[in-house]
Formats: C-alpha cells, structure tokens, sequence
C-alpha cells in the first residue's frame, strides 16, 4: 500500500520543518536554563517573603513585649513610689521627733533604706523601659566635653572616632549614657579620683572606656555597686550599669565593670549602627 503525504519535498511545510527542528532542538537547552532560573528565582522570592513575615511576627511580638513592660512600669511607680515615698516622709518626721535617741536614729535608717529603695526601683523601671526610651535632648558623642567638663571629676577624653565616622543614633545615645553613669559613679564612690575616658572605632565597634583611679587620698574605690552586678546609680534616666548593660546587650553589644588595678573601668562595646528592636 502507499502511504500518502500531505506535502511535496519542496512544499514551505516540510522546507519549515526542516529548519525549526535543529533550532528548536539548538534551543532547548538555553529554554530548560531559563525556565530553571526562573524556578529558582521563584523560590528566591519565597523565601524571602516567608522570612519578611516570619520578622513582622517578630516585630508584633516585641512591640507587645515593649507595651506590656511600659505598662508595668507604669503601675509599679504609680503604686510602688507612692508608699516608699509616704514611708520615707514618716522617717524623716521620726529621726526629728521621736522621744529616745534610739528611735531618732531608727528614723534616720529607714529614710536611708528607703532613699536606696527608691533608687532600686528606677533602675528597675529603667530596665524594663529601656526599649522604650527615646533618643533626645543631650544623647551624642557631640556633647561628651560639656557632659565631662560639667560632671565635678578631672576626666581627660580621648576620641579617636574619625570626625567622618557616620555612627547610629541609638549607639551614639548608649555611649552618652555609659559615660555619664561612670562619671556619676566615680563621684559617688571614688571622689577625687582622676578619670580617662577613651572612645575608638574598630571595624564596626564603637568602644567606650570610662578608667580611673583611687579616690583623693588613696583610699580604695568603695561602694557595693562597683562591680556592677548591683542597683545602678541613676545618672540621667535612672538606668545605672544595670540598665546600661541592658541596653548595650539590646543594641547587640556589651559593657563590662569592674576593678581595675587601684580604681574601676567601665567598658562598652556597641554596634556602629544599631536601633534597639521594637523601635
């Protein structure tokens, strides 16, 4: 039998075919490439949206976090001050009034238990607040010689930031407060003592070293709070080293305190641009 065609060796069909065949078959590999990039571009994307939204989750959950640590915050100074308040008010009345000596010296313990009460308690609202607080009025590296000439200790500063050096507003705020807390420290428990305070970039690390000496006189550094592992002194906000280390570790860094030969050194290692998460 014959097997018949539907057109002539010479017809523009078979001529067609004949041509797109080896492109086509030239062609299918650069095809299948693009069609795998493109698979793997989709899949790119995919995960790139599914960590986008698995950050946003994180994001709510530290917002709320940040809302729930404000409100604490809130009632235990709106409830907790106001009785240590009212007990440190009868103490001062009582070291005054009280008939005995051993009564007016009682009175003058409790209003110094409750001053350090007091104390104790903004460190801890500054802790618990501490994503929450905002960078403003004096806060930047700018305003470190007006914060040392206006603190009562002979500090010299060193800065070896290059004048170029572009740092984030958060770390600028964090090295600010770690040298005003130093400085508070050393007048409360070091007094008299000379003081260094050291700034340098290293790659992205903003360093801050607050060192000093023995107080006037040579006696030792003094005070429960030195190592740091206690209630801060409350410089600025209230936060003390507590607070500050609390802030340090937010931002992804670190500060240190503690002895140093006859005097103490406080240490902060903070990101060059950081913002504190929720913020």
């Amino acid at each position: 039998y014959e097997i018949q065609r539907t057109g002539r060796a010479g017809s523009p069909a078979v001529l067609a075919a004949g041509l797109l065949g080896p492109a086509l078959l030239a062609a299918g590999p650069t095809l299948l490439g693009r069609v795998a990039r493109s698979r793997r571009a989709l899949a790119e994307r995919l995960t790139e949206a599914r960590a986008a939204l698995a950050r946003e989750h994180r994001l709510a959950e530290e917002r709320a976090a940040v809302a729930e640590r404000a409100r604490l915050a809130r009632e235990m100074h709106d409830i907790v001050s106001h009785h240590v308040s009212r007990i440190a008010v009868e103490a001062g009345a009582l070291s005054v009034t009280a008939a005995t000596p051993e009564a007016r010296r009682a009175g003058v313990r409790i209003g110094r238990i409750s001053s350090l009460a007091m104390t104790e308690l903004r460190d801890t609202l500054g802790v618990l607040r501490a994503r929450e607080t905002a960078v403003s009025g004096p806060g930047s590296l700018a305003d470190l010689p007006s914060l040392v000439a206006g603190s009562g200790v002979d500090a010299s500063v060193t800065d070896r930031v290059p004048a170029s050096a572009e740092l984030g507003a958060e770390t600028e705020y964090a090295a600010y407060r770690t040298v005003q807390e130093a400085l508070t420290n050393i007048v409360r428990h070091a007094p008299g003592a000379r003081a260094e305070v050291v700034l340098a970039l290293r790659d992205d690390v903003l360093l801050v070293e607050v060192t000093n000496g023995p107080p006037a006189g040579g006696a030792p550094v003094t005070g429960a709070l030195d190592l740091g592992e206690g209630p801060g002194l409350g410089a600025g906000p209230g936060l003390g080293l507590v607070g500050l280390r609390e802030r340090a570790a937010l931002l992804g860094g670190s500060l240190k305190a503690g002895p140093a030969g006859d005097g103490f050194l406080v240490r902060a290692r903070l990101p060059r641009s950081a913002t504190a998460p929720g913020g």
